[in-house]
Parts: structure tokens; C-alpha cells; sequence
């Protein structure tokens, strides 16, 4: 790119040597030009921020409540198998001749009702990746807010 004198051709002329009204001139651009500055980022870089900062706060509470959920979940461990379950049939149906009580089926149904479908649970590689979807959607907010950022400066 050529400087924009040379587009003309005309070269630009010397600086002026400074003098005491220049240099006041000056030192009363430089004033303006902050007062100008600061209006700005107050009216216009500043709520942006805070926008960014709210988002980002609310993304970090949402991750919060996710980790949390994913923790009250049941662990593998605690949910009982088939081996004891068939276990507790067969001495169920052996009691009473083969045909179970009231109680023997309502105590199967409660310990069915516990025990937690598969399908229903997620696992840890689901989790991780909900954990990075989160992570990536919250930096591309902000990578947009900041390119708005700068596209407002």
C-alpha cells in the first residue's frame, strides 16, 4: 500500500517546530480525545462486557447443576443384579408351595422399582461430552462477543 501523499503526489510538509501554542493545543486534544475515549467504552465496550460476563456466569451455573445432577445419579454399584434378584424369586416361589404372598410381591415390586434402567443412566463418556459441548458453545459466545467488541472499536 502506498502512503496516500504519494496517491496525490504531494509530499507532506516538515512538522512544525513546537511552540507554546502548539504544545497547548495539544495537551487539549489529548484531553478530549480520552473524554472521548472513556464516553465510549462506557456507552458501548462496557455493557458488552458485562453481557459476556453474565453469559459466562450463567454457562458456569448450568455446568454447576449439570455435575450436581450427574452425581445424585445412581452408581452402577448400588443397583442390584439379575443373579440376586433370580435369587429372591426362587425363595419367594419356594415358600407357600410355589405361590408367593402379597407381601413377597409387593417386596419384589419395591426392589424392582429401585433398581435403575440402563438406558436411563448416563454414562461417564456422555457426561464428558456434554462437559466439552458446554465448554466449546461457552468460548464461541465469547469469541463472538468479542469480535463484536472489536468490531464496535
Amino acid at each position: 500500500l502506498k502512503p496516500f501523499w504519494l496517491k496525490s503526489g504531494i509530499p507532506p510538509s516538515p512538522p512544525a517546530a513546537p511552540h507554546r501554542c502548539g504544545l497547548a493545543m495539544e495537551s487539549v486534544n489529548n484531553v478530549m480525545l480520552r473524554g472521548i475515549c472513556s464516553l465510549y467504552n462506557e456507552n458501548h465496550v462496557a455493557p458488552v462486557l458485562r453481557s459476556m460476563q453474565e453469559q459466562l456466569d450463567a454457562l458456569k451455573e448450568q455446568l454447576l447443576e449439570a455435575r450436581a445432577a450427574f452425581e445424585a445419579k445412581a452408581d452402577a454399584a448400588d443397583v442390584p443384579t439379575a443373579a440376586p434378584m433370580q435369587e429372591r424369586l426362587k425363595s419367594a416361589s419356594a415358600d407357600d408351595s410355589g405361590v408367593p404372598t402379597r407381601a413377597q410381591l409387593q417386596n419384589l415390586e419395591f426392589a424392582l422399582s429401585k433398581k435403575a434402567e440402563a438406558s436411563e443412566v448416563a454414562s461417564v463418556e456422555q457426561v464428558h461430552r456434554l462437559v466439552a459441548a458446554a465448554e466449546q458453545k461457552a468460548s464461541s459466545r465469547e469469541a463472538a462477543l468479542c469480535a463484536q467488541v472489536a468490531d464496535l472499536a
